[in-house]
């Protein structure tokens, strides 16, 4: 049995991680082959690799790491080629990731003692918005709508708001997680809930300044609703390297480039930040590409490495003095179904992140299934202590609710949901197409991935009232919880003994 617990404090600070590598290396290691114990040459040149991630776990008697460099070196002689090497981790974890062939693996192996290297193959995650992307759940009416200018009315701020405004031409989403009641009767219609027609109460200033990563497809930081707020700080190799016009790499978005052809993280980007259609209409808006295609797909490798930039990024940030907290925004998932006991090379990382002080946000995931069984999902319920980092179940993770207040049909549900949110027909910015020209371009679109940012957003909504939760992702889990509406969410969609929190996101105005 599984007990959802929340600590109060963290044992892990940014500076317990170690340094990135700075390039210096001291008394270098040489790996070899102990006599008597090299494997077989395969005869030939191998022909055949697997993609792999390499950890070497941190040593808990105060010995020397593994060097990861001096590994790959001593493995070159025995046919591996640095060719094949996707990414070195140096902050997260210790390893790299890397296409090897079986014979290499081997000498790899036997040149380190049993526990000394955990092998695992690079694993597929993809978006958690219900395919196709695009389909608009509305019986009638036009499928997206322009982000005109946001009509804004004041109102008599509340007891610790500095400035509470009303946005009249917002998406159903931001009235639903701005009120207390249910959204009235005669706009909870089909034609009524992918438009820009509700009102949206918000303290003008929060999120002011606070770095929202989305982890994603990339995003369209040329459209309107972001006010120059959005960048493209990195992106996975194997969309900016050299891609073909096959089917297998148009889908896998191989050669696409830094910009999102999917559209899937620029509505996320949307919901979670920006003016139009946003939560928290000020924070910066910052695209790390980890997924791309028309699969909206990604690797764990790729993910894993941009999880580690953002986490050092963050390292840096704090230092400086306009630092107002990360937030990072997570709309995709795999299926794995019961946790084996074993943490995966991602998971270690999200984990890492988050001791690290990064507000992780991670949609539920759309199998209506428990969210237990989805990956990086389940981790809220969790608590690792490891070497050198405590992760005590701070990462949220997402539900998505409906107009009418019920969990939407696909999402997942139990005891690893934090919250539920708005993910059926949220409107948001979008890409341009044929059928979406300009640079204002929307769609409507369904999804725990829709879900996620609106907690990502009201994450950094919160970090932007107090500061004292820059850091502190436990507490900050805590106070979201805690402001969500208990028993407004219709228990008929969920499963009995779910174990689920049932409970509905709201900004506190």
């Amino acid at each position: 049995m599984h007990f959802f617990t929340i600590f109060s404090t963290l044992l892990l600070t940014a500076s317990a991680l170690p340094a990135p590598h700075n390039g210096e290396v001291h008394d270098t290691p040489t790996y070899t082959i102990p006599t008597g114990d090299t494997p077989t040459v395969p005869s030939g040149h191998p022909t055949k690799f697997t993609p792999y991630i390499f950890r070497f776990p941190r040593p808990k008697d105060g010995s020397t790491a593994v060097d990861t460099e001096s590994i790959l070196t001593s493995l070159q002689p025995h046919g591996f080629n640095k060719s094949h090497l996707h990414h070195k981790y140096s902050t997260l974890m210790n390893g790299f990731s890397a296409d090897m062939s079986d014979h290499c693996v081997k000498i790899l192996k036997a040149m380190l003692p049993a526990s000394g290297v955990i092998i695992e193959p690079i694993r597929e995650y993809k978006i958690q918005a219900p395919l196709p992307v695009y389909t608009p759940q509305l019986a009638d009416g036009p499928t997206f709508a322009r982000d005109h200018p946001v009509k804004q009315a004041r109102q008599a701020p509340a007891p610790g708001i500095t400035d509470l405004q009303t946005q009249t031409n917002a998406p159903w989403g931001l009235q639903r997680i701005s009120q207390k009641g249910k959204i009235a009767a005669k706009f909870r219609t089909d034609i009524s809930v992918g438009q820009a027609i509700f009102n949206y109460t918000f303290d003008e200033n929060a999120g002011d300044g606070v770095d929202i990563y989305v982890l994603d497809t990339g995003v369209n930081i040329d459209h309107q609703s972001f006010g120059g707020r959005a960048d493209r700080l990195w992106t996975a190799s194997g969309f900016t390297g050299p891609g073909s016009q096959s089917p297998e790499d148009i889908a896998r978005g191989l050669g696409e480039g830094e910009e999102d052809r999917n559209g899937h993280g620029t509505h996320c980007a949307g919901t979670t930040g920006s003016r139009g259609f946003g939560v928290a209409k000020k924070a910066n808006i910052h695209a790390i590409k980890v997924l791309g295609g028309t699969a909206g797909s990604g690797n764990s490798s790729d993910i894993v490495a941009g999880i580690e930039f953002m986490t050092i990024r963050h390292i840096q940030r704090k230092k400086q003095s306009d630092f107002k907290g990360s937030v990072a925004s997570m709309s995709f998932g795999v299926d794995i179904g019961e946790f084996d006991g074993t943490y995966s090379a991602l998971e270690e990382a999200v984990m890492r992140a988050s001791a690290a002080g990064i507000h992780i946000v991670i949609a539920a995931g759309n199998s209506n299934d428990d969210a237990c069984h989805s990956s990086p999902a389940f981790l809220s319920n969790k608590i690792h202590n490891d070497t050198d980092y405590l992760y005590q179940a701070g990462v949220i993770t997402v539900g998505a609710s409906t107009i009418n207040d019920e969990r939407a049909e696909f999402s997942n549900y139990g005891r690893c949901i934090t919250t539920y949110a708005p993910g059926k027909s949220i409107l948001s910015t979008s890409i341009t197409s044929r059928e979406n020209p300009g640079d204002d371009a929307t769609k409507v679109m369904d999804g725990t991935s829709m879900a996620a940012p609106h907690i990502s957003g009201l994450v950094a909504y919160l970090l932007g009232q107090d500061q004292s939760l820059r850091t502190d992702v436990v507490a900050m889990k805590k106070k979201i919880m805690n402001m969500s509406w208990k028993g407004v969410l219709d228990p008929k969609g969920i499963p009995n003994g779910a174990g689920d929190t049932q409970i509905l996101a709201f900004n506190g105005v």
